[in-house]
């Protein structure tokens, strides 16, 4: 490939790398929900904002391991303070310049220039203690770190490879970083001591990285002394190799394009766990809100099938009715009783005591029965609501940092509220009202198809005045001069009519009053299903708004990683050609 050729694909590396920084930055937005202070967001706004500075070397370890002994080697100058406490508690950037001078300084941050030939080639970071005793110290540490190309990590040969040492070591593993291990202080043990130190640290740390680093036994006293014979013990010579000569303009180059990516990375393993966390909530919540739905399908389901007992009772009533009706006129339309039928009403009373007062009680009886079967159902309903959101685990303990306490402080305050508005409905609940208010509204659906008043009847004194006023339209059953007229022969001709138009009317009674029935019940179960569905409404769509925000998320997470994948195959291509 060209120097051309190279250049040309470099540039569009960069390019890429750019944007998937930015989608990375809006990613972190996205699940941290606008907050621009979280440090995975602000690993990644910095790196995008240094994508073009030069080549950067980090010095990390703990305090006491010689860090500032050993940049002071590496410069050939007394440019960082020393000391057997925390000394330094800044991050220090060394940057080249003609002339010795300080650029700059603000809380946390110092940037100082030499004139060292290896600073135009890249910049040298001092960190603070990985162990600092003041916490904001290592917090500079941790930001800066992920921003390095190359770490320079320095332990201590008479305490190596501590587990506070392991714990940030692993942090760098997570960001991508390359390491390499400094073992500072060698000249404080002899030379199997010296063996013993670089064959432990070699161990662990190829079991934590999953490959061996760079290890590089260092004195950074030594190297510093004025004889030549006492750098050359110092060890130091293969470390400045390796920064002179081994980090060679591509060698920087290509860590300095890989170098974002495992920033990006990391961020996404992060984001990726956070996700699956509140994927875990939200499907838990998909589930109560799919299980809340199959309960009210359930118990509108069990009501329909239930009430055709119901209105087959009422259905049940009628037809007695109309056994008790024939028998009667068998009874009472004969020639024997012919001085009851030519008397006014009096067969008309009988006919109320003997069949009509009985089916208006069955029918208040049967009707009350339903209606008070309807409201306890629609209890029992919100009662399992509460029972059930009850039950639920609405614990954040579980979720990842502040953003898992936000998502988390949503929805348990709205199962909270669901479970209080459900409390209080079951609390409440007046049986008796409910019961009174559907029994009125199936009175007077009845009156309306009858166009009768209903005033202060009940349901089944309404049907039973409506049976009544149907058959007994006229003062009398049969007159004399009836009889007179037409003979003995009217009495079984009057009793067939008067059964025909019995069994007429109640089948009309029947009809009419099973669809009442019906309908008002679809009525009913209705806006009992409504009630419900507004009582957890806000909850539902809570759910179904975190649902299609992590399919989004997840989404662009997809995305962005096939990007990672994409350019580190264009990098390898770029720099294997």
């Amino acid at each position: 490939m060209t120097e051309v050729t190279t250049t040309t694909a470099v540039a569009q590396i960069r390019t890429r790398t750019m944007a998937l920084l930015d989608a990375t930055v809006a990613l972190c937005d996205d699940i941290y929900q606008g907050r621009r202070d979280v440090p995975e967001r602000v690993i990644v706004a910095q790196t995008r904002a240094h994508l073009e500075d030069l080549f950067l070397v980090v010095v990390a370890g703990e305090f006491n391991a010689g860090k500032s002994s050993l940049i002071n080697a590496i410069v050939g100058s007394e440019v960082m303070t020393e000391g057997a406490t925390p000394t330094t508690d800044a991050v220090t950037m060394l940057r080249y310049a003609p002339e010795a001078m300080a650029i700059s300084q603000q809380p946390g941050w110092v940037v100082r220039a030499l004139p060292v030939a290896l600073l135009q080639r890249m910049s040298i970071v001092d960190t603070p203690g990985t162990n600092a005793v003041l916490r904001h110290h290592e917090v500079l540490t941790r930001e800066i770190v992920p921003r390095a190309d190359v770490v320079l990590f320095v332990t201590s040969a008479d305490r190596p490879f501590s587990e506070t040492e392991r714990a940030f070591l692993a942090m760098l593993h997570e960001w991508q970083r390359k390491v390499i291990l400094v073992v500072n202080k060698i000249d404080l043990l002899n030379p199997q001591e010296s063996q013993d130190v670089l064959n432990f640290v070699r161990e662990q740390a190829t079991a934590l990285f999953g490959t061996t680093p760079m290890i590089l036994p260092v004195s950074a006293r030594r190297a510093r002394a004025a004889t030549a014979e006492a750098y050359e013990a110092s060890g130091f010579a293969p470390l400045m190799s390796y920064l002179n000569e081994r980090l060679d303009d591509r060698t920087r180059l290509r860590i300095r394009l890989e170098s974002p990516l495992g920033v990006a990375t990391q961020t996404h393993a992060h984001v990726a766990q956070i996700v699956q966390t509140q994927r875990a909530v939200v499907n838990d919540d998909a589930q109560a809100v799919q299980h809340l739905d199959a309960q009210m399908v359930q118990f509108a389901n069990d009501m329909r099938r239930d009430v055709a007992g119901h209105r087959a009772a009422v259905a049940a009533a009628l037809s007695d009715a109309e056994v008790r009706g024939m028998q009667f006129f068998d009874d009472q339309i004969r020639i024997m009783n012919i001085h009851r039928l030519v008397r006014g009403n009096a067969l008309q009373v009988a006919f109320e005591q003997e069949v009509a007062v009985d089916l208006a009680t069955a029918i208040e009886t049967h009707t009350q029965a339903m209606v008070d079967w309807m409201i306890e159902r629609n209890l029992q309903l919100w009662q399992g609501v509460v029972d059930y959101l009850r039950r639920r685990p609405i614990s954040a303990d579980q979720m990842v940092g502040e953003v898992g306490a936000t998502f988390q402080y949503n929805r348990q305050a709205l199962i909270r509220d669901i479970v209080s508005q459900a409390g209080r409905i079951v609390a409440s609940y007046d049986r008796n009202a409910e019961a009174a208010q559907i029994a009125l509204e199936l009175r007077e659906a009845i009156a309306t198809t009858a166009v009768v008043q209903v005033g202060a009847l009940g349901l089944g004194a309404l049907i039973a005045t409506l049976l009544k006023g149907a058959i007994f339209d006229t003062t009398g059953i049969l007159a004399a001069s009836v009889i007179a007229i037409a003979g003995l022969y009217i009495i079984p001709n009057r009793r067939a009519a008067l059964k025909r138009q019995l069994h007429e009317r109640l089948s009309d009674v029947r009809t009419r009053l099973v669809t009442t029935i019906d309908h008002q019940f679809d009525q009913e179960l209705e806006r009992m299903l409504e009630r419900m569905r507004q009582s957890v409404g806000p909850y539902t769509r809570l759910v179904a708004s975190e649902v299609h925000r992590l399919e989004k998320i997840e989404e662009n997470m997809t995305t962005i990683n096939d990007d990672i994948a994409s350019i580190r195959a264009e990098i390898e291509n770029v720099f294997n050609r």
